[in-house]
């Protein structure tokens, strides 16, 4: 159930934390998914009870133990796989610093949870709405030329996130 929204100073942490799950909670699962499955495939390749192993100096995990003195190392016939996971995790991690900068600009230009409603994609406001219906605050208080010049400081994030929401129908 969705907790009532209070109007505070963490309201628009709250806010951010919402729209952050409704735009990556699809694809960062799915990455979860695909990592433990390469983890999966590695320990059986190499026949190891951890489900572990290191690429490209770092460490990949699902294990609840702790990692082996000498740390597994990815097959070569996984590294394909990985460098994909890796190059797609990283667009993910280029493409959020875009969104995420928009959405706080976007939090940042008013107090009101309607004046979102006016800058973000229309796709966007379920979850926001649902957050106003908690709440006595229903007014806003942006004019329409500042609702307007955000939007159109900042195309590339609003088409981002559009993007983003099309290729979560496809995860």
């Amino acid at each position: 159930m969705l907790k009532p929204l209070k109007y505070e100073p963490l309201t628009k942490t709250q806010i951010m934390e919402m729209l952050d799950d409704f735009l990556y909670e699809r694809i960062t699962t799915d990455f979860t998914r695909r990592l433990n499955e390469l983890i999966d495939k590695n320990s059986l390749l190499i026949a190891s009870s951890h489900k572990s192993f290191s690429y490209k100096g770092k460490r990949y995990s699902n294990d609840t133990n702790r990692f082996p003195v000498k740390a597994n190392s990815l097959v070569e016939q996984l590294h394909p796989s990985m460098n994909e996971y890796l190059e797609e995790l990283k667009a993910v991690v280029h493409e959020k610093l875009y969104t995420v900068g928009y959405v706080k600009q976007v939090l940042n230009s008013s107090n009101n949870p309607n004046d979102y409603l006016r800058l973000l994609p229309s796709f966007m406001h379920r979850p926001i709405q649902d957050l106003i219906n908690t709440c006595p605050c229903r007014n806003h208080s942006l004019s329409a030329d500042k609702v307007k010049e955000i939007n159109d400081k900042n195309i590339e994030p609003l088409s981002l996130i559009k993007q983003r929401m099309v290729k979560n129908l496809l995860v």
